[in-house]
């Protein structure tokens, strides 16, 4: 049944359709008529065993009205199975109270407003049609109630009672342990009791009702535990409490499984992957995890009410000490700089050797230079005297600089060495996509690949159209050990980030947060689920059962304060004792080669003299 709001109860079927007990497998609702709300008409003592011989789905609009000849009261029902296999379960929805009429309406009218309408009916006919529906009452009609499996509260002995002596025992009894309530409304004819809100919400009762999920690890919103055989797991976890929650209140089996490919759900080459596609390809009813609502999906899928807020942010891996023991002392100066050094040191030490060829002065060698300038920029004098005003304003030059590179380079080296290296200069994946040696990725098959696909930000095309599908990590596990191998940039749910990997003081989650969205559990398309469950979710919310889950299985997140000031290692300052030692090396070389070439030239200088 497809439920129409304000749309007019039309009548179905009557009690004259079927004269007889037990009646032929009826067709009751037509094709062209499948978008209306219908009201069966039937006989109270003939209705269990009309009942069982019809399908009535979950989400059907049909009301059972059930009258009892001679009577002037009216009972009405709500019927409904979960699959055409499990037994039916009837549901008390209200009664029908006629006006009495005058004495003159009585006597010309006979009986109608008590019976049906007829004095033959209410007469003879009302006997014959008792005694018999009695007698099939208490043998076939019993039966049958029996094997349909309908409500014991609801059964054989209510039918048996009148309609308002049935109504009010149903809502002393049914009513009143459910916890709803009965509105009355005074009409023109009669008065009419119903029970309050929607006959769809009430139907909470799968009866047994097996339900098929894929779901896919993503603690601690899903948290899977293997089952013994077969590949079943049990959930648990924010979400898997929420799906526990409601298998309880609405008694369905569930066997969960994890999702075929490792994927949430993406469109690839005209196929559906991953969970989505489970329940595309009817290996699954329902997908139990943080599916993100886009519209793609909903074009395959029905979502449920959202369950969580999603967003996504990058992690990087925290640069540390120990990652540049051999740039340690070079990182302080960009690449820009050391070029600009590397091209200004020989202009000066040009500059001071041509400034020595004023006559007054003498002439330097452009060794000297060289020690001179050098010297200089390391902070050291020198002995060479400069008498010219050229060569002092050049040498002032070179001092001034040395003030500017030091106060810069040894502010910049404490800093780094007592508080590590800086984080990367990102904030935007616009900056990742610039920066020469780092790569953004995702998870492939995630609704992030179809935000980046379907957006009209040029740095979002970029990355869609510089992402393969082959080069992106197939897992977030993938993609984490990638992280901490590589320049790697991943993209993915923050909750994910902070809850699994916040612990780990190596990673660094950027601040900055993208493609905020709603997510929430997914069944098929059309299910009849859809409200029951909504209603129900709708109340987890309200009463506060979703923020208790969330903090009972949120991680309370270190503080990597300690990573961020820790010791000077040995590692850190090897460099500079390695160049030292290089250095030292190096002058002992050149003084035994010095000492052995005058040693050379010395006794060469005898033989000759």
């Amino acid at each position: 049944m497809v439920r129409v709001p304000n749309m007019p109860l039309s009548y179905a079927c009557h009690h004259d359709v079927w004269p007889t007990y037990p009646p032929p497998t009826p067709t009751v609702f037509s094709a062209q008529s499948t978008h209306m709300r219908w009201m069966v008409i039937m006989p109270a003592n003939r209705m269990l065993g009309w009942l069982a011989l019809m399908y009535f789905p979950l989400n059907n609009e049909v009301t059972v009205a059930a009258y009892r000849t001679g009577e002037g009261t009216i009972s009405l029902w709500q019927v409904y199975q979960a699959t055409p296999e499990l037994k039916q379960r009837l549901l008390p929805s209200g009664l029908w109270t006629p006006r009495l009429r005058s004495r003159k309406d009585s006597e010309t009218g006979s009986m109608k407003d008590l019976g049906t309408g007829s004095t033959k009916e209410s007469g003879t006919g009302s006997m014959k049609d008792s005694e018999t529906g009695l007698k099939k009452d208490s043998g076939t009609g019993s039966m049958k109630d029996s094997e349909t499996g309908l409500m014991k509260d609801s059964g054989t002995g209510l039918m048996k009672d009148s309609p308002s002596s049935r109504w009010e025992r149903a809502k002393s009894e049914v009513l009143t342990a459910r916890g709803e309530e009965t509105i009355s409304r005074d009409m023109t004819h009669g008065r009419l009791e119903m029970v309050e809100g929607d006959p769809l919400l009430r139907r909470r009762d799968l009866t047994g009702f097996h339900l098929r999920c894929t779901t896919l690890s993503a603690p601690p919103r899903m948290i899977l535990e293997p089952l013994p055989g077969g590949g079943t797991v049990g959930v648990k976890g924010i979400l898997g409490s929420v799906f526990q929650h409601l298998q309880e209140v609405t008694n369905f089996t569930s066997t969960c499984r994890p999702t075929r490919d490792g994927q949430w759900g993406g469109l690839k080459d005209g196929r559906w992957t991953g969970m989505v596609g489970d329940i595309v390809n009817d290996f699954a009813d329902i997908a139990v995890a943080s599916l993100d609502v886009t519209f793609q999906r909903g074009g395959a899928v029905d979502f449920l009410l959202p369950v969580v807020h999603t967003e996504y942010k990058m992690v990087v891996k925290r640069p540390t000490n120990d990652d540049r023991v051999w740039a340690a002392y070079t990182e302080e100066f960009e690449g820009e700089v050391w070029q600009v050094l590397f091209v200004l040191t020989p202009t000066l030490i040009l500059a001071l050797y041509l400034s020595s060829f004023v006559a007054v002065e003498e002439r330097m060698s452009l060794s000297e230079a060289f020690t001179a300038v050098t010297g200089a920029l390391c902070g050291q004098s020198t002995d060479i005297e400069l008498k010219t005003a050229p060569s002092r304003l050049v040498f002032l030059v070179i001092l001034q600089l040395q003030v500017l590179l030091q106060s810069y380079y040894t502010c910049v080296l404490v800093s780094s060495l007592a508080l590590g290296p800086p984080l990367p200069t990102i904030a935007s994946v616009a900056d990742v996509q610039r920066h020469p040696g780092l790569e953004l990725g995702f998870v492939r098959g995630s609704s992030i690949t179809e935000y980046f696909k379907n957006s009209a930000d040029p740095a979002y095309q970029r990355v869609w159209q510089s992402s393969a599908d082959e080069s992106l990590p197939a897992s977030r596990q993938e993609a984490m050990a990638r992280v901490l191998q590589d320049s790697y940039v991943f993209l993915d749910a923050v909750s994910y980030l902070r809850d699994n990997h916040g612990q780990d003081c190596r990673l660094a989650i950027l601040p900055l947060a993208y493609f905020p969205s709603l997510s929430a559990f997914a069944v098929r398309k059309g299910s009849p689920l859809v409200p029951l469950f909504n209603h129900l979710i709708l109340q987890m919310r309200s009463t506060g059962l979703l923020s208790r889950w969330e903090r009972r299985f949120s991680p309370v997140l270190p503080d990597c304060s300690h990573v961020e000031s820790e010791a000077i290692r040995l590692a850190t300052v090897a460099t500079p004792f390695l160049m030292l030692g290089v250095a030292m090396l190096s002058s002992l070389l050149c003084l035994l080669g010095e000492r052995t070439i005058r040693r050379r030239w010395a006794s060469e200088g005898m033989r000759k003299g």
